[in-house]
This record gives C-alpha cells, structure tokens and sequence, in this order.
C-alpha cells in the first residue's frame, strides 16, 4: 500500500482538496448520479474543495447544473472508447494537486490514470466499487473484468489507502475478493422532499384510482424487471384479489436488447394500463411518481446499495426488496418486504405483500429510517472522518472495520 510522506499532509490551516472521479457525471450513471453527486456536494458544505471529474457522455452538458455549486468536469473518452480512458484526466490532477482522490466505481480505464498518479504524487486513494466486486457483478462479463484486473485493477485496488462498501454485505465481498486494506461501511444517503410541496399526480398515467406498484431505475437483467413483468401478467391473468386495485409501473432505461425484451413482454401481456412500460423518468416526473406510488419493488439480484429505495422511503412509499438489495435494516425496521427474485416467487410474494393491511405503517417506518440513518450531512462527516484519518492519522473512525493497515 501507499506509504504517506509528512510534508503532502494537509495543513489543519486550509481545505482538504479532494478530488472525485467517476463514471459519467450525468443521469446515465444511475444510482451514482444521486449518490456520488449528493455526497460530493455535502462534502463541500462540509468546508472540503472538492473537484469532480467523469468521462463525458450524451447528457453531461445538460446535467452538470445539477451539481451545483460544484462544477464537474466531463473529460472525453480516449481510444478506444469501451475501456472508458479519460481523456486529460491526468493532466487535471496535476492542475488540481488534490491531497486524496476518492474514485467511484472500477473496472474502467480511469482507475488505471487514477492509480498512475496516485503513485506518481504518493497521495492516497479511496475506492468505492459501488457493488461491483459483489459475487453476481464479477460473474458478469468476467472475461473484461479478468482483463482489466490483470493489467491494472488489482494493483489499483491493492494500493488504495480505503476501500468504501455501501454495508456489510459489500464488505464481506470486498474480503472474499482478497481485500485486506481498511474499510469504511458507510451508506448511500437521500435528500428528503419538502413536506410542504408534494408533486402533482403523474401526467404519464391515467388518474382512475388504481394504485401504482412502482419500479424505477436502470433496466437490466439482474434487477429482474423481466420476471417482475411476467409475474405480474400471471397475477392478472388470475384476477387476483391482491391486484385488482393496483397497476404495476415499469419506469426507466437500459439497454435497447434487454428493453425490447420488456416491451415483448408488455405487449403479450396485453393488460392495458394494469402494467405500463413508461420509459426513463426524470426530475419532476420522478418525484411525482415516487410521491404517488403505494408501494416500490426490486427484485435484484446484485446491489450495492439502492439510491431509489432511499428515494422511495423519503416519500413514505414502503418497499418490496429482494435479499440482495442489501437493506435488511428496512425489514428490520417495519419498512420493507423481502420478495423472491423468480417469477413463481414473486407471483406468491406479490400476492401476500400487497395486500398487507400495515402498507401507510411501512411507508411511514421508511422515512423515519432515511431521515435518521441515511441523511447526507451524517455520512459526509463520516466520509470526511476517513479522509482526515488517512491525511493526518490518529484513531480509525468508527466506520472502518477490519483495519490491517495503521495510518501513517
């Protein structure tokens, strides 16, 4: 690991200079376009210069507003664009001189320059894999991953100074991957909406009192949105009691395989508006949907930690969550169903959990869960208690567990 000379410790008399790296600074990153975002954002509230770079794509112009008052830096792709190289991302960091880099997601060229200059400048890295070492994310597309580990993720990895899981899950992932620096579980968070502004009802979709069973978020095979769809169908085919009242929303984006996949689905299911694929949702239209529906369901087989979860409990809307979307404080809480991943599971799941007398009573249980566990201002001191504990030394913050390195 890094070793951290004493004159490149930040003097107590000035900001930390931070510098964050990641994917796509836009809402094509996902989850990472709230998490990283917010959290960069409550960084700098905290006193921090913080500096943001991502690799430029399609809506980074459009979104880099939403940053504000941080303004990140969209840096091309280099050739061949699929490794996800950032171009000039060396030279800002040499501009920058930052005293941390704190690198979100991996298996991208960037980690490569992040790790080059981190050497080159012997300055320490904090690595957040955002799930991406989770059993299931190495499973797919192991040969690039194989790849890239060989040539440069492994060492990146082994000379971070921190690595970040989302929670205890990811934790164990990160040691059975062969992790053994230090890490910080510290969570997502979530912006809670003001109380005295609720959102009109959608525009997308009809208003004849059905309640929404609601899926937003990325489109792809392991959030099983797939096997939620033809769960569904079965559910209505039947006339089920637990969905005559209700319609289930499929709302967002990925890749246009898997979302022709869906609309087949949508379409065989011939159901009208009991099951709308409504496509990617945004801003407003987001926050209305989230503010109206009765119940949010993900049926993943891989998180890190979900953002829309957080998102759907800051609304007081309960959640129907598989194991591996790594809230089993949710369940604790009163504010979360554990549902199946199959189509037979959810089909028997669905039809016991919504119509569960206690749904207001969950909903409500959620957003007392996110305003005390999951607001940003806690767990951007917490970040920055990790920070100042790899610059400074001392004490290992209480987030970190398992330290079999000491600070310098």
């Amino acid at each position: 690991m890094i070793m951290f000379q004493e004159n490149l410790t930040p003097s107590s008399s000035r900001a930390t200079s931070l510098a964050v790296v990641s994917g796509s600074v836009s809402r094509l990153a996902g989850g990472l376009f709230q998490s990283v975002r917010h959290s960069a954002r409550a960084l700098h509230a905290l006193g921090l210069d913080v500096q943001v770079y991502g690799l430029e794509d399609a809506h980074s112009a459009v979104d880099r507003g939403e940053w504000q008052p941080l303004a990140p830096q969209s840096l091309a792709r280099a050739q061949p664009k699929a490794l996800g190289f950032a171009a000039g991302l060396e030279t800002c960091l040499d501009q920058q001189k930052p005293d941390l880099v704190h690198q979100h997601g991996i298996w991208m060229g960037f980690s490569h320059t992040v790790h080059r200059w981190a050497r080159r400048h012997d300055r320490p890295v904090v690595i957040s894999p955002r799930g991406m070492l989770d059993p299931w994310a190495l499973r797919n597309a192991w040969i690039k991953k194989a790849v890239a580990g060989l040539l440069y993720e492994r060492r990146n990895l082994r000379d971070a100074a921190v690595l970040h899981a989302l929670n205890a899950t990811e934790a164990r992932a990160l040691r059975s991957f062969g992790i053994t620096q230090p890490i910080a579980v510290i969570p997502n968070g979530v912006t809670l909406p003001d109380s005295d502004a609720r959102p009109g009802p959608p525009r997308l979709l009809p208003q004849d009192g059905r309640r929404m069973l609601l899926y937003l978020g990325r489109l792809h095979p392991k959030k099983r949105a797939a096997e939620l769809m033809k769960a569904w169908a079965i559910l209505c085919d039947q006339n089920d009691p637990a969905v005559r009242d209700w319609r289930l929303v499929v709302a967002g984006w990925g890749d246009a395989a898997y979302v022709k996949t869906l609309r087949q689905i949508h379409t065989k299911a011939g159901l009208g508006n009991r099951l709308i694929l409504s496509g990617a949702v945004y801003g407003a239209d987001k926050a209305s949907m989230l503010a109206h529906a009765s119940g949010f369901v993900l049926p993943s087989l891989s998180e890190g930690l979900p953002m829309a979860v957080l998102e759907a409990w800051a609304f007081q809307c309960p959640a129907f969550l598989s194991a591996a979307c790594n809230l089993p404080e949710g369940v604790q809480a009163g504010a979360a169903v554990q549902i199946a991943t199959d189509t037979d599971g959810l089909v028997r799941d669905l039809r016991v959990a919504l119509q569960r007398p206690d749904l207001e009573k969950m909903g409500a249980q959620g957003y007392a869960l996110v305003q005390n566990r999951f607001c940003w201002k806690k767990i951007a001191a917490d970040l920055n208690a990790v920070y100042a504990w790899r610059l400074r030394g001392g004490p290992a913050p209480p987030s970190i567990q398992g330290e079999t390195h000491g600070a310098t």
